[in-house]
Formats: structure tokens, C-alpha cells, sequence
């Protein structure tokens, strides 16, 4: 059987609680990937990766002998092969003036460290399974994130995650589940909303947080996507929350019919909404809601 799609989370839920995690968090570096906060392509940008390997087996022999044996990661060494396909696709980009996108920056990732694509499919061109970096084997589920932290023009950037589950397959390790989200981080927009005689008389910041499941586009439509969420919070005179959060996934669901698909899909995005109010609440740090939905929900 082909693949599944699924929710990031539901992805996790599947894998269940880890016995033991390999992680690298936020990796930094410079590259030509995706597009910038005006959707300029082929723009030098910071770059910040994460990985975690879940085992599917705990490390007893590395925790035994005091040393990293084939039962777990080299972390040193996932770091260097991360940085090194970065490089190397940023290497091609400036090369072959070719604009590589987040989506396949991240593919090119999994190529690199499974042999696969996120969503199981094999690596281009001839592919040796052994000079994978990792023994898939070993291996219960792996989630990298891509973060460009100064790609949105009101935000703390955009991000892509994938996440694969790995089972034994008739002729090796395959992907049984897999998931990919979007993420708009942290977009802040001054806006008229509240209930309260006074929350009507000023506009207050509201940041909303935006996470797209089921995100299966292979070009970056982030710029278009902040605009859709810019555009719908400023223009809210709503009294609750709850009503822009709705408001919010409607506009998101319109942004996506007017970007032509490469490839037809009929996967709904689920897209989570997350939004706050700093001041509302002078004794909380924040206050807010959190919504999910897909268009057909709507």
C-alpha cells in the first residue's frame, strides 16, 4: 500500500511515546532557499534546521560501553550531513540559477539521510540504500523542520516540517504514515477586536500563530498565505476571537484555490489557528484561542 497523509499530529499519535530520541535543534546557516518575506526567490536568507530521530529500540548497547555504537545516532555526524546538503543545494541553486523551495530543500534532506522522500518515494537517479545516513531499520519515526526566520514581513518566519513512521517493507524499511506542515510563526497585526466598551475605541495587537497540515505544495505560497492572514485580521471589527479564527481558515482556504497545482490532490488542509491578545488580560502574559479546521468543516 502507497503512503498515507496525515496530520503532523496524528503522525506522532501513531508512532506512540518514544523509547529514545536523537535530536538536533535549530542548526543556523545562510542559503539561497525559498522565498524571502517580499517572495523574492534565490535570495540569501538565514536558515534554521531540526532534526530528531525517535529509535525504535533503546540504545542499551551505546548506554553499556559508554560509546556511540550502531544502536543510536551520531549527532555530530547528523549535524555535519544536514550542513553538508545544505550546502550542496545551495551550491546547485547559485550554479544553475534553479530556485529551490522549501519543499524540496527538505526532500533533498530525507534523500540524503534515508534514501527516501518524506512521503516514501524513492531518491532520484541510482540510489544506494547502504550509504543512507541513517539504518532506517533502527528507526521508528524522523521529523526534520526547515525554518526561515526572516521570511514574513509581520511574523518570526515560516517553517516546514516533515515527518515519516518507517515499517519493514518486502524490500526494505518503507514509510507507512507521513505528514507535512506549514507554519506561519508569530504574525502580528494591530486590529479592532473585543467585546469590551474600550477594546472598541483603539486597536489592540493580536498575534496569530497558523499551521497548515496536509501541505503537499511543492512551490513557497508563504508570502501570499501572510498576506491572506494581514489582510483578514485588518480588516476585523469582530467582538470575539472565535469569529476571526473562522474568518481567518476561510481566507486561507480561498488563498489555496488561487495558486495553480502542479499536482492535483485531494488532500483538505487542516489548518490550525492560534491567536492572542497580549493586553487583554493585564495579569497574563497572553490570552487567546486555538481553532482547527478544514474546508469542509466550514
Amino acid at each position: 500500500m502507497p503512503p498515507t497523509l496525515a496530520s503532523t499530529w496524528a503522525v506522532k499519535a501513531t508512532a506512540g511515546e518514544p523509547v529514545a530520541i536523537v535530536r538536533v535543534r535549530n542548526l543556523q546557516s545562510v542559503a539561497r532557499i525559498g522565498a524571502d518575506a517580499w517572495g523574492r526567490a534565490g535570495k540569501p536568507q538565514p536558515v534554521l534546521i531540526s532534526a530528531e530521530v525517535s529509535l525504535a529500540r533503546p540504545f542499551a548497547e551505546s548506554s553499556s560501553t559508554d560509546k556511540v555504537e550502531t544502536d543510536t545516532v551520531h549527532y555530530g555526524l547528523l549535524s555535519k550531513a544536514i550542513l553538508a546538503t545544505l550546502d550542496e543545494v545551495d551550491a546547485a541553486s547559485v550554479a544553475g540559477g534553479a530556485v529551490v523551495s522549501l519543499r524540496r530543500l527538505l526532500d533533498t534532506i530525507w534523500w540524503k539521510l534515508t534514501s527516501l522522500g518524506v512521503d516514501g518515494s524513492p531518491a532520484p537517479g541510482a540510489v544506494d540504500d547502504t550509504k543512507a545516513f541513517l539504518n532506517l531499520a533502527a528507526v521508528r519515526y524522523l521529523s526534520v523542520t526547515i525554518h526561515l526566520p526572516k521570511a514574513t514581513l509581520s511574523g518570526a518566519g515560516v517553517s516546514l516540517t516533515g515527518i515519516s513512521i518507517f515499517t519493514a517493507g518486502a524490500l526494505g524499511p518503507e514509510v507507512d504514515l507521513y505528514g507535512l506542515r506549514l507554519q506561519l510563526h508569530r504574525i502580528q497585526v494591530p486590529i479592532l477586536v473585543g467585546i469590551n466598551s474600550n477594546e472598541r475605541e483603539a486597536k489592540q495587537l493580536v498575534v496569530a500563530d497558523v499551521k497548515i497540515d496536509n501541505f503537499v505544495e511543492t512551490t513557497d505560497i508563504h508570502p501570499l498565505l501572510e498576506k491572506a492572514i494581514y489582510d483578514s485580521m485588518s480588516n476585523s471589527s469582530f467582538g470575539t476571537l472565535e469569529a476571526l479564527a473562522v474568518d481567518l481558515t476561510a481566507a486561507l482556504n480561498t488563498s489555496r484555490g488561487q495558486v495553480p497545482a502542479e499536482v492535483p490532490s485531494a488532500a483538505e488542509w487542516r489548518i490550525n489557528i492560534q491567536l492572542e491578545k497580549p493586553v487583554a488580560v493585564p495579569l497574563a502574559e497572553g490570552a487567546g484561542i486555538e481553532f482547527l479546521a478544514s474546508a469542509a468543516s466550514l
